[in-house]
């Protein structure tokens, strides 16, 4: 099979439509024993679609999605997007309360849950079971939806502050995102792709669903699983990409052997959500996959850097170089570019990039600016090209008049060998203004002395934490990234 075209296509529907003419009995979606191939895929869009649309939704309108990681889950996506409406995908895991926070934030006109489930007031809810019970009552037919400019998505980030926005994906951003997806992973056929990680978590849509209509196989892996059983599935069904985060390639370097691959027949093994250890990204090269690529992207934009297999060795402590359709610069505070190893605000546009947030527009003004996207990080260029993340702009430490950056001392400490994960935040200090702490989940006991050591040999004296506190658990957001925010406090709690 080859990719289809994107040329002309004017939505998510119309690709869905020519996938399904062209190879209707190949299979899409593979959830556990259930199978759905192309044609049933359309179908079930457009039952589902007139459904939604029975029920009140209509175009520019939300819709949330609280459901389990399922096949049903993703054909509403599309089914949303075939009324021209936005889904929102709530985490079905998350407490009561951060679901009624974005109900209250996004006000979808329509909830759809698992049967019987909790869910926030406010708000018209309906059972999955039912709206199955609807579509199959449905006729085919829909009338085609409007213009390229239509909201498909909308897509939350929390970054590490753990507080949601959201910006709002059209069919155009998506099919430009597909595009983008393609070119940065080299795509030439359709791939069979796993996914593992929660479909509420922005990195899985930005994925999985341009591997759907690009014409490959979704295969949904639930996102509990042990190491074994991930790696069981990734070389016993044939799958050639998957999208993992950092704390889970961290436990299959535990699995892999010295030499060969773990994952050798997965030709687009990606990183994503947050960044690995140069060393690290060197070791999946070698031991996981020789198709390891590290993508770095935002809900705002989709991908906006690739790492290569090729470029690893190299350029370790790169995120790599823009990825197709991206424009990237590194500026001033004033939005002046500046010169190759400066260091400054990253910024991005392109087709599909976002323009603003659909709500907590206050936030606006510094994310989006003439155009361009400011994710909140801090980065340098060099003269090939290739992209350095120093850190984000609101976690630099202010020391004693010096600029320190977190993730310098976070990869130092990850160099040790019983270190899995590290963290390092600022916190108010009455002599420096600010003070350094660094925290640690170690993968076996050691003395924080030792770790102290491998400060003193990478770090000059003024970045040194003050303490280092090992942590059984880091606190994460459902996309696992850690919220500093969370260690700021528990490191003034403790003093």
């Amino acid at each position: 099979m080859r990719l289809p075209d994107l040329h002309g296509v004017e939505n998510v529907v119309a690709l869905l439509a020519a996938r399904a003419a062209a190879s209707p009995r190949h299979a899409a979606i593979v959830d556990g024993s259930r199978t759905v191939d192309a044609a049933e895929l359309q179908a079930l869009t457009l039952r589902y679609a007139a459904a939604l649309r029975a029920h009140g939704l209509a175009a520019n309108d939300r819709v949330g999605l609280m459901l389990q990681d399922r096949a049903d889950h993703l054909i509403l996506i599309l089914a949303a997007a075939a009324v021209g409406a936005a889904s929102i995908s709530l985490n079905w895991r998350s407490k009561i309360e951060e679901k009624r926070a974005i109900v209250e934030a996004f006000r979808p006109r329509l909830l759809i849950r698992e049967t019987g489930a909790r869910s926030p007031d406010g708000v018209a809810t309906l059972d999955l079971d039912a709206l199955r019970q609807a579509a199959s009552e449905s006729a085919d037919a829909l009338a085609p939806i409007a213009a390229r400019d239509l909201p498909l998505r909308i897509l939350l980030t929390s970054g590490t502050t753990g507080v949601p926005k959201g910006v709002e994906l059209t069919h155009a951003g998506l099919l430009a995102w597909c595009e983008s997806v393609s070119g940065a992973l080299r795509l030439s056929a359709p791939q069979r792709h796993l996914s593992a990680t929660p479909l509420a978590f922005t990195g899985t849509f930005n994925f999985s669903v341009p591997q759907l209509l690009l014409g490959g196989t979704v295969e949904l892996f639930p996102s509990l699983f042990t190491p074994e059983e991930l790696v069981a599935a990734l070389t016993s069904r044939g799958i050639t990409s998957t999208v993992l985060v950092p704390t889970v390639l961290r436990r299959l370097l535990a699995l892999a052997p010295a030499q060969g691959h773990l994952l050798p027949g997965v030709s687009r093994l990606i990183s994503l959500g947050a960044p690995l250890a140069p060393d690290e990204r060197r070791a999946a090269l070698r031991r996981l996959s020789p198709g390891f690529h590290e993508v770095y992207g935002a809900s705002g934009a989709g991908p906006i850097t690739v790492l290569r297999p090729e470029d690893v060795e190299a350029h370790a402590e790169s995120v790599g170089r823009p990825a197709p359709l991206r424009e990237v610069e590194i500026v001033d505070p004033q939005g002046r570019p500046l010169p190759a190893g400066e260091t400054g605000l990253l910024r991005c546009r392109g087709p599909g990039v976002a323009r603003g947030f659909c709500n907590g527009e206050d936030a606006s003004d510094e994310t989006f600016r003439d155009g361009w996207y400011y994710p909140g990080e801090l980065a340098r260029r060099d003269g090939e090209g290739f992209l350095y993340i120093t850190g984000r702009a609101a976690d630099v430490i202010l020391r004693a008049g010096s600029n320190i950056y977190p993730m310098e001392i976070e990869h130092v400490l990850m160099r040790h060998p019983a270190v899995a994960e590290a963290a390092v935040v600022g916190i108010p200090s009455p002599d420096y203004g600010e003070e350094v702490v660094a925290f640690v989940r170690l993968a076996r006991a050691t003395p924080r002395r030792d770790l102290m050591e491998t400060c003193l040999r990478h770090l000059t004296p003024y970045k040194l934490p003050k303490t280092i506190i090992a942590l059984e658990e880091f606190p994460k957001n459902p996309a696992g990234k850690i919220l500093k925010t969370e260690l700021q406090r528990m490191a003034r709690d403790i003093g």
